[in-house]
């Protein structure tokens, strides 16, 4: 497996992936209405993440098998097709954490290292930008992975969806060393 920056050309399938993957990951902690509605509302793919050359797609036999990316951006929602832009002011390395976002394992290729390669990337590309923490919203199928990593809920946000569904992700933080 190696790890390389996604390309442009890819955006679609990798918002595809992003898409798949809450689905079937997150299908035994959701309804199926809360799933849906958090797959509408909620899981985007960030395509600044790829103009920004700061996204990672994990490739196997060519091909991909997982992606994720960190951000200089303010902003910790997905903003790809289904979602809309978030805030696009550039972060301060020295005050402000590194948003993670957009991390996906293609469904049946779980638990076998791939997620946790590409935080670890993340990580090390984030650090030697000069931030000196993480934060990310995870949804019920991601919060275990990151725990196991060292990041901790700091608090549950509160997302009112247009279908009425109220969905809680953890937004969760951790220090890394400069």
């Amino acid at each position: 497996m190696i790890l390389r920056p996604a390309r442009s050309e890819e955006t679609r399938l990798l918002d595809q992936l992003v898409q798949e993957s809450a689905r079937v990951l997150n299908a035994p902690y959701l309804t199926p209405h809360e799933a849906r509605s958090v797959l509408q509302y909620a899981i985007g793919f960030d395509l600044r993440l790829v103009e920004d050359g700061t996204y990672l797609v994990a490739e196997e036999d060519g091909a991909i098998v997982g992606g994720g990316g960190w951000s200089r951006r303010g902003s910790l929602a997905g903003d790809g097709p289904v979602g809309p832009r978030g805030d696009d002011g550039r972060l301060d390395p020295a005050h402000d954490a590194a948003p993670l976002r957009s991390f996906f394992v293609r469904p049946g290729l779980a638990r076998r290292g791939i997620g946790t390669r590409l935080l670890a990337a993340c990580e090390s590309a984030a650090r030697a930008a000069g931030f000196g923490a993480l934060e990310l919203l995870a949804t019920p199928a991601g919060e275990q992975l990151y725990r196991a990593r060292g990041f901790e809920v700091v608090e549950r946000n509160e997302m009112r969806h247009p279908d009425g569904l109220v969905f809680h992700p953890a937004r969760m933080t951790k220090r890394i060393r400069r």
